[in-house]
């Protein structure tokens, strides 16, 4: 072994690469799983509240500005060229019908124009005078557009050709909807819209201005009594459907009500049996009849437990029994989720500051302390 690698050796002692690794997963992993908590509860937001509500807003929309026609409304298309990836499949109106003629006439002008000797598709040239009259500037209001009196069959009907193409171009081919009013959507969505951004915005808005009113109606008496009929005699009587909403609806009201519980401070009791002490977040004062039979103050307790501090134990204790702690409700917090590491700094013992803290009570109940911060002794015992 060389020089370089027994140095590397002696630095690096069994097990250090195992504690270097543990430290850069405790440092990276933290900012890794809170972007994946909130890209897993962005997806779900938009997979069951954004996407459904921008979904109704096409929907009514396409729904209002079809033009989708049934076949009995349309006359075959034999006498006129194939269309790519059509082919003859296509119908027209009763008034394109009579235009055939003039048509034909335009074919025959293009073909003349092409150059001599270049045999030319009438496949193309129809295409051709297609996209061109597509490309006028007054085909958002002209009737008489021929895309706008060629029909392409999708399921449920025949929609206009302009709006197949414009569909077309934005999804491609192969991921064409499969039904007429699917096609409107995806169209109303590029020309209204311009993009999917944008209506997912406004369904966003949508949602707020919604839950707005929701509450606004709550907030009403008769609101509240609607509501208050609907879940008595409808989803109370449901067999399934009562235990789930009922179990969710208590964890919503919980979560989201002004009611919601506040930890006023941080205490100290002794639990769960003498000289063993737990942290404790007061949440209220305690039951009348518990004080009656304690003939004192009682106060309500959290008991939290460790490393999740959301669950525990609900405790009455007299108020005489607990010592106020000087440290806020998220530094208790830290301190159980890490299960007691994370010490506040005004609370870290220090031999300094446990001697200081001792000085304050009687010299005669002085315990004996060590440098490095160790009680030697307990207070002297009184006959």
């Amino acid at each position: 072994m060389t020089d370089d690698g027994a140095r590397i050796k002696k630095k690096l002692p069994k097990g250090a690469a195992t504690r270097v690794f543990l430290r850069g997963l405790s440092i990276s992993l933290p900012p890794i799983l809170t972007l994946v908590i909130l890209l897993w509860v962005g997806q779900g937001l938009n997979t069951y509240i954004i996407q459904p509500i921008g979904d109704g807003v096409r929907w009514t929309i396409a729904s209002t500005v079809n033009e989708i026609r049934q076949e009995r409304e349309l006359l075959p298309s034999e006498e006129l060229p194939p269309l790519p990836n059509i082919g003859n499949r296509y119908r027209i109106t009763p008034g394109l019908q009579k235009r055939i003629p003039e048509i034909d006439k335009l074919i025959a002008e293009k073909r003349a124009a092409s150059p001599a000797g270049k045999q030319v598709d009438q496949r193309h040239l129809w295409e051709t005078i297609i996209r061109e009259d597509t490309a006028q500037k007054d085909f958002a209001y002209n009737s008489d557009a021929l895309s706008k009196n060629i029909y392409i069959p999708m399921g449920g009907g025949y929609i206009p050709l302009h709006v197949y193409a414009t569909v077309e171009r934005q999804v491609g081919p192969l991921a064409m909807p499969p039904t007429a009013i699917g096609a409107y959507m995806d169209y109303v969505t590029t020309q209204y819209f311009y993009s999917f951004w944008h209506l997912s915005a406004l369904a966003i808005l949508l949602t707020v201005v919604g839950v707005y009113f929701v509450g606004r109606l709550m907030t009403a008496q008769l609101g509240s009594w609607v509501v208050h009929k609907i879940e008595t005699k409808i989803l109370a009587r449901l067999p399934l459907i009562r235990n789930v909403y009922s179990s969710v609806k208590q964890v919503t009201d919980f979560l989201l009500t002004e009611t919601e519980v506040e930890y006023s401070r941080v205490v100290a009791i002794e639990y769960p049996r003498r000289g063993i002490w737990s942290l404790g977040l007061v949440t209220g004062e305690s039951m009348l009849d518990i004080a009656t039979a304690a003939g004192e103050p009682m106060i309500s307790v959290l008991i939290p437990s460790s490393p999740m501090p959301v669950t525990g134990y609900t405790m009455n204790v007299p108020r005489s029994e607990v010592i106020d702690l000087d440290i806020s409700v998220d530094e208790a917090f830290q301190f159980c989720i890490s299960c007691g590491v994370l010490v506040p700094g005004r609370q870290q013992v220090t031999p300094e500051v446990l001697k200081k803290a001792f000085g304050k009570q009687l010299p005669s109940a002085l315990p004996a302390i060590s440098d490095s911060g160790t009680i030697l002794t307990g207070p002297p015992k009184t006959e």
